[in-house]
């Protein structure tokens, strides 16, 4: 880690009960972390569909080795972690110069509006302003109006808009494929992965610069790695210079519920937009989800980039759970 280990701060005690230490994140209270983490009901319910303490904790110690992590500290009470925030760093189109770090905060359901959250914030910010970072941000679904009230209340904005998309089986229609002069095949992997990783950056870098960043362990430890059916990540490349124009990536997950699709990545150099190549690229994505016997298909749309709302909404996705990013600059005086 690179934050003093030695801070500690103390929560007033509140009539009988026991004061809450914000303390620096250890081995020590990764197993109360992890309890916490089970318990939490403010996970993102796109990605997190399930729990595992087994990947939460591989987590964990995965961002910090590599240094991502850029503070951690826990709100303990009476040796049990009733509160956690991570401040991360997370390479983005914009490159790290935007220093803004990505905040996760979790409080157990009892200790709420018990002012351990907001001790939690005010010690992680002071931590990552020490360190020359210049804000923070999260991202928040806007039925979740108590944390959004604790959001405004500390001065955080929403500025990015979002929504979770989901198609059913019963609101496919069969389109024709449109037609394209690119060439659609599936990925080569692994000659391929530095080509992609240009072209999904370097679309993202305009319009989303604050979108993750597609980085080497994408394609060694991350989502990149799962990739087993190249079927499934399909390329569009210019028929003349072979220059790449678009990709399309789906994959499966289960949970409680079936089998559901994803569409993990639909975008298309910024000059063909007005070109039928985009949606050419969808339908071939979801005929290959649904050929996996799919119960329906998922994604998460950014509303105003590239206008791709309005042809999820042509295929006959139903937008569902709105939700925004909210940041707050934790700069002071400028400096």
């Amino acid at each position: 880690m690179k934050y003093r280990r030695h801070a500690v701060w103390i929560m007033p005690k509140r009539d009988s009960e026991k004061a809450v230490e914000i303390l620096p994140f250890s081995d020590d209270w990764m197993e109360g972390y992890l309890d916490l983490a089970e318990n939490d009901d403010s996970g993102d319910p796109l990605y997190h569909k399930s729990f595992s303490r087994e990947d939460a904790r591989k987590r964990v110690l995965w961002q910090t080795s590599r240094g991502a992590t850029r503070a951690h500290l826990v709100a303990v009470q009476g040796g049990r972690v009733v509160g956690s925030g991570r401040g991360l760093l997370i390479s983005t189109c914009a490159g790290d110069e935007s220093r803004i770090a990505t905040l996760n905060l979790m409080v157990a359901q009892g200790h709420r509006r018990k002012g351990v959250g907001s001790l939690l914030l005010n010690s992680l910010c002071t931590e990552l302003r020490r360190q020359g970072l210049k804000g923070i941000q999260l991202g928040m679904l806007e039925e979740w109006t108590p944390w959004i009230r604790f959001l405004e209340k500390h001065g955080f904005d929403s500025y990015n808009r979002t929504a979770d998309a989901v198609l059913e089986p019963a609101k496919q229609t069969v389109i024709e494929l449109p037609a394209t002069d690119a060439i659609i095949r599936p990925v080569r992997l692994p000659e391929e992965r530095g080509v992609i990783t240009r072209f999904m950056n370097s679309e993202r870098e305009e319009e989303l610069p604050w979108a993750c960043a597609i980085i080497p362990e994408f394609w060694t430890t991350g989502p990149g790695s799962e990739i087993t059916d190249p079927k499934g990540f399909l390329v569009a490349e210019d028929s003349e210079t072979g220059e790449i124009l678009g990709v399309a990536w789906g994959s499966t997950f289960t949970d409680e519920s079936g089998t559901h699709g994803m569409i993990d990545e639909l975008d298309v150099a910024k000059k063909l937009l007005e070109t039928p190549l985009r949606k050419r690229l969808m339908l071939q994505i979801l005929d290959w989800l649904w050929g996996k016997g799919v119960k329906d298909i998922q994604t998460r749309v950014h509303i105003g980039f590239k206008h791709e709302e309005d042809l999820y909404r042509e295929i006959g996705f139903e937008f569902l759970r709105p939700a925004a990013l909210w940041r707050k600059s934790i700069v002071i005086d400028g400096k």
